[in-house]
């Protein structure tokens, strides 16, 4: 199909193939974005770059940057945990420093 579209002239494109061009640009960003995250259920102290907060829709959300560049997105209930969690990590990093 991409080998089609790309022989004909983008004069000639219609509604079709530029929809075709989105869905696969769309498509290629979504799995580049989940290549970044990672999915162990348990991470080394050692490999924990920095922890992060992000704002997500006006909800904060913890977050944890790994030394190999990956991200991993935390699932906290409440504001408290986030803290409590926050410290207990700052503090680790600290000392292993």
């Amino acid at each position: 199909m991409l080998f089609r579209l790309l022989l004909n002239p983008f004069a000639d494109w219609n509604f079709l193939s530029w929809l075709w061009v989105l869905i696969g640009l769309a498509s290629v960003i979504i799995f580049l974005y989940l290549n970044r995250l990672s999915t162990k259920k348990e991470i080394e102290l050692s490999k924990i770059e920095a922890p992060v907060l992000k704002d997500f829709f006006g909800r904060k959300r913890l977050s944890l940057k790994l030394k190999n560049g990956k991200a991993r997105h935390l699932q906290i209930k409440s504001i408290k945990e986030m803290k409590e969690l926050l410290q207990v990590i700052e503090h680790e990093l600290q000392t292993s420093s």
